[in-house]
């Protein structure tokens, strides 16, 4: 599987190392882009930087912000992806990577509009909104962390394609 079926097809399977290597590496890739973005257009010292990421959350159109809303956008399809082959290998249907993150990313808005970050503070927040969000996001994050990233994929072929272990037929590992 190359670099392009991994990151933007969700068809097949991928077993969890490499889901655990990708991501990582997707992680460090995204930090070093956004820092160096900041570093070109905010024109804040690099200790800033940190801070001037949480800024994203108060929906101030600074050119930063605008740029980590457009690559939180692109990002969102490998995410699916590379979770859809990952839900493949544990014999589930894929869809539920693109559920689960609407979930998520739903639960995330109503903390950010709804909890101290928009309030300011502790006075104003609508503790049941932010805490049932906060509940409902640890719950699908837990369950995701496990089945993705700590179960093994199904033995041998399943509805989905060959093991990418080549367990069982043909091997298609990255």
């Amino acid at each position: 599987m190359n670099i392009i079926q991994l990151l933007f097809s969700a068809k097949g399977r991928l077993r969890r190392r490499d889901w655990w290597l990708t991501c990582i590496c997707l992680g460090i890739v995204n930090i070093v882009v956004e820092f160096a973005v900041h570093q070109l257009v905010s024109g804040n010292p690099p200790a800033a930087f940190f801070t001037d990421l949480g800024g994203w959350t108060k929906f101030d159109p600074t050119p930063f912000n605008i740029f980590l809303w457009t690559y939180f956008i692109l990002m969102i399809w490998p995410g699916i992806c590379l979770s859809a082959k990952r839900w493949h290998d544990r014999g589930r249907p894929g869809w539920l990577a693109g559920v689960l993150m609407v979930i998520t990313y739903t639960c995330l808005f109503a903390q950010v509009t709804y909890g101290p970050t928009a309030a300011g503070g502790t006075e104003g927040v609508n503790w049941p909104v932010y805490g049932a969000a906060a509940l409902v996001s640890l719950v699908v994050s837990i369950w995701q962390f496990v089945e993705l990233g700590c179960l093994d994929g199904t033995k041998g072929p399943n509805t989905y394609g060959p093991s990418p272990k080549g367990a069982g037929g043909s091997s298609d590992v990255f």
